[in-house]
């Protein structure tokens, strides 16, 4: 593992000298170039200041560069999960009182807290047990709460949820509490501390002891104390998460959000559809190659789903905003059969056959290379790909992910046409599959490293032929068949020849 994998592709995406079309507006530096010190600052680290690219990762959903340095941030202080910040501690402060307790709780809270916390507690309408300050007469400043002081507090208090507390405070004085803070957690209160000022503690062992591994939730300012360019900040979790597979005893507390349905702000579009069934609960079409499943980020209009909400008003709502009906999909370059669900009790009952692999789901792949055995099995699991984000690849600690292929014509040219059925339903299974085995699909733009293509291809020459399910109104097995593409044939002719 890198240990500075954020910088590292940041220096890596600078010597490609891509053009930033996205924020900031300096143009990762550029717009510093008009004064001999704007220049001396993007010779040095104006060029790293670059946000909105993909391979960059994302911040409010970390998947690639950005995940791998939270893992090293939460390793380095000891903790479970760790968050990078923006903005200072504030959202730190505000996200952890949010996730730790619920409307109406009685919490206690040091009276000499940071403003954020006091927003906090009003936005979340907790009743509040103020821990009353202590203040040195001789020098005039707060010192940090004494156990007195906190047991005082929780003798007030008739059913407290948790407590917060800043540690070391806004004068950079703290005291020995940890067994204090974990005899509060033994009493079952979850625990934040507001540790602005000591993400610094952790690097010398000269200085006080970090606190960092005894809270729930525990927020760092990296601006105050550390060496950062911008007001960065750390949220460090070490509360117990429980698992999807998690079974529930006796007097577990279950807390469930419910957020007002978001308007659907998806437009619709005339879109030519080619339906192959409709019934009241689902709708069977065949995707052309080229055309996206749903909007997302650089695709909001010209989708499937735009086309859908034109051609009809009922569609499931389970999958959210901007994909509606949508229980499954397929890539932008493959073509072929779709089943879209009309009402959400048709998409729970599709969503369960997926879950269980009970749909039958076969597609044709024109493949590199020449089998010497005609059918076969392919087990192996899948990732994302930790070096590419945009890319899956096989990963010992990925979902998995089963293939079963059967050669259908060997070629001359060192090609052959394959029928892969899918027993999982993994992103770019096909695709990754086939090329680990040394068989890449023709034109595939990321798993086929042979870019002397003599045909012109828009992409993978993949088509998803059959789709078998269980109706979810009549209970019945259906099976639809979808002829392979123009262009596709085309080839196949040509190939022949």
């Amino acid at each position: 593992m890198s240990k500075a994998p954020l910088l590292e592709e940041l220096l890596k995406y600078h010597k490609e000298e891509n053009l930033i079309l996205s924020m900031p507006g300096n143009k990762s530096g550029k717009a510093f170039l008009r004064d001999s010190l704007g220049k001396k600052f993007k010779e040095t680290l104006g060029d790293l200041d670059i946000t909105e690219v993909d391979p960059l990762d994302n911040l409010h959903c970390p998947e690639g560069v950005i995940k791998e340095a939270e893992e090293l941030l939460a390793k380095t202080y000891n903790v479970k999960k760790a968050y990078f910040l923006v903005n200072g501690s504030s959202s730190g402060n505000l996200a952890s009182i949010f996730a730790a307790f619920k409307e109406g709780d009685e919490v206690l809270v040091e009276r000499n807290c940071h403003k954020s916390i006091y927003n906090g507690l009003i936005l979340r309408k907790l009743k509040v047990i103020y821990i009353d300050a202590v203040i040195d007469e001789n020098i005039g400043i707060f010192l940090p709460p004494r156990e007195k002081e906190i047991n005082e507090a929780l003798s007030k208090a008739f059913n407290p949820k948790g407590i917060i507390i800043t540690s070391p405070n806004y004068f950079g004085i703290s005291y020995d509490i940890e067994n204090k803070i974990k005899e509060l957690k033994e009493k079952g209160l979850k625990v934040i501390i507001d540790s602005a000022h000591g993400a610094h503690f952790v690097v010398n062992k000269d200085l006080p002891k970090s606190l960092a591994n005894l809270g729930d939730y525990v927020v760092l300012s990296a601006h105050k104390t550390l060496p950062s360019l911008t007001q960065g900040a750390y949220l460090l979790v070490n509360n117990n998460e429980v698992k999807s597979n998690y079974k529930l005893r006796n007097h577990d507390e279950i807390i469930v959000s419910m957020p007002e349905p978001i308007e659907l702000d998806v437009e619709p579009e005339d879109i030519d559809l080619n339906i192959v069934y409709e019934d009241e609960d689902v709708i069977v079409l065949n995707k052309p190659q080229g055309v996206v499943v749903h909007p997302a980020p650089g695709n909001y209009s010209g989708t499937l789903v735009n086309g859908l909400l034109y051609h009809c008003k009922d569609l499931s709502g389970i999958n959210g905003v901007i994909r509606p009906g949508i229980v499954h999909r397929i890539d932008k370059d493959t073509s072929g059969i779709l089943v879209i669900a009309k009402n959400d009790d048709a998409h729970n009952h599709l969503a369960k056959q997926f879950k269980n692999h009970s749909i039958k789901r076969e597609y044709y792949a024109l493949v590199e290379g020449k089998f010497s055995k005609i059918e076969g099995t392919v087990d192996k699991p899948i990732g994302r790909n930790k070096k590419d984000r945009l890319k899956m690849a096989i990963m010992e600690d990925g979902k998995r992910a089963v293939t079963h292929y059967n050669v259908l014509e060997q070629y001359n040219n060192g090609t052959a046409l394959v029928k892969c059925t899918l027993e999982t339903g993994r992103t770019h299974q096909i695709r990754v599959h086939m090329a680990s085995i040394g068989h890449p699909l023709v034109g595939d733009p990321l798993y086929n490293s042979n870019k002397k293509q003599k045909f012109k291809l828009q992409g993978q020459v993949l088509h998803a032929k059959t789709l078998g399910f269980i109706h979810p109104r009549s209970n019945e097995y259906i099976e639809f068949d979808s002829e392979l593409p123009k262009y596709y044939l085309e080839l196949l002719e040509n190939i022949r020849k």
